[in-house]
């Protein structure tokens, strides 16, 4: 049970150096709550809020949607399901609408795959990286499908 949501708890998603910073979106709560509604399986948090000196060490980007926006909210999640292949978690995502006309970017490192949803303005974003190196979209998609995750 968490405490937030009926799955999540705002520890899930507050800023790994432990300076406090848990304010994640409304929105993006919500959302990473019906991936797992969706789903039907535990959805794990790789990051959600970062302060900038966590995202610096992270080598985050310098506007990373994790970062504390101008509301006060984090804007962005990284999550994964164990065992789930990415074209299943990229399909729970889209399921979200928010996530949809936000950003979506698909990461698969050996074999570790997650994804970043964020609630952006402005239209989708799309991105890949593979293997540490950003990518085609397309291209991550057909080198997870091709090692069975």
């Amino acid at each position: 049970m968490g405490d937030v949501t009926k799955n999540f708890s705002r520890w899930e998603w507050a800023c790994r150096c432990g300076c406090g910073f848990d304010d994640l979106h409304p929105v993006v709560v919500m959302g990473i709550q019906i991936v797992r509604d969706v789903s039907m399986l535990p959805v794990f948090l790789n990051s959600g809020c970062r302060c900038h000196q966590h995202n610096e060490d992270e080598g985050g980007e310098d506007f990373s949607y994790h970062l504390e926006q101008a509301n006060g909210y984090g804007w962005a999640v990284d999550w994964t399901i164990p065992g789930a292949r990415l074209f299943e978690m990229l399909g729970w995502a889209a399921v979200v609408e928010a996530f949809f006309k936000g950003g979506i970017g698909i990461y698969v490192d050996g074999d570790e795959v997650w994804i970043h949803s964020d609630t952006r303005r402005g239209g989708p974003a799309r991105w890949g990286f593979l293997d540490g190196e950003e990518t085609d979209f397309d291209a991550v998609l057909k080198a997870a499908e091709k090692r069975g995750i």
